[in-house]
């Protein structure tokens, strides 16, 4: 991940169990400090940028497509795809999180 305006890296994450970049949706906090990034065949995976780590906040036997994230950066939404009984169906998911440890 790359700041746009001046070219630095700001984290380098790469996890054996992504698929490679999210291919989904990506959203940042009001503050720019938390991203979340939805895609990976894992779930939705949140990235905190002055830290320079991530962790896995969704999984499950579905896909997360669009994410939305409060601007205190607690709460989230994601709409999710998944196979029942031969039929795909489409849900909201709306959570709220702690903080990382050290936060």
């Amino acid at each position: 991940m790359w700041d746009v305006a001046t070219g630095a890296e700001l984290l380098v994450d790469a996890h054996a169990e992504a698929a490679g970049p999210p291919a989904g949706s990506l959203r940042f906090a009001e503050d720019g400090r938390l991203l979340a990034a939805t895609g990976d065949r894992r779930g939705m995976r949140l990235f905190d940028l002055s830290r320079k780590t991530s962790r896995l906040a969704a999984s499950g036997a579905k896909a997360y497509h669009a994410v939305a994230i409060t601007d205190d950066a607690a709460g989230f939404a994601a709409i999710t795809s998944a196979l029942e009984s031969g039929k795909l169906i489409y849900d909201v998911e709306i959570w709220r999180m702690q903080p990382a440890s050290g936060s």
